[in-house]
């Protein structure tokens, strides 16, 4: 959208310009008036590439960004699950969480690699495709496993966090 908006809006002024200096005769301006003419229309027409070229650049990245999160959830969906392990999740704890250092308040951005530690000491690191922006004082957490990883709902959390244990307890 903003795409059509900044070249619909460069074209609408470089033809605004155009239509100025042919309508304007060129007898009565001085030839500096016809230059500046000229070099308002020539930066229009510089400023509109650039703004495609930008805007071609913002194509590129959200492709790659489509691709990278399409890849990651066909990585996610084409694993093989062995057949011990249940596709359904199943409640294995209900407990308060707490950062990796033992601080009660979970506070800033998690990502990829964050760990959380349940109160009855389990440690859990969030997997990639986990972006949340939180503060919470030792959230109460319900915790699900399907074999192959966990799952954290977690409260004052917008989504779900998608977990390896790193401890077997």
């Amino acid at each position: 959208m903003q795409y059509f908006k900044i070249n619909t809006i460069s074209r609408i002024l470089l033809f605004c310009v155009i239509i100025t200096s042919f309508m304007c005769s060129f007898e009565h301006k001085s030839e500096n008036e016809i230059r500046n003419l000229k070099n308002q229309v020539s930066n229009l027409i510089d400023e509109n590439e650039k703004l495609q070229n930008q805007v071609e650049d913002y194509k590129l990245q959200l492709q790659k960004y489509e691709s990278e999160v399409s890849v990651s959830s066909n990585i996610r969906n084409s694993q093989t699950i062995p057949p011990e392990i249940n596709s359904e999740w199943q409640l294995v704890e209900s407990t308060n969480l707490q950062a990796e250092n033992g601080d009660n308040v979970i506070s800033g951005t998690i990502s990829e690699g964050y760990i959380f530690k349940s109160l009855s000491g389990n440690f859990y690191r969030a997997k990639p495709l986990t972006l949340e922006v939180v503060v919470a004082v030792m959230p109460n957490a319900k915790i699900y496993s399907n074999g192959l990883e966990y799952k954290l709902i977690i409260e004052d959390f917008d989504e779900p966090v998608f977990c390896d244990k790193m401890n077997r307890r």
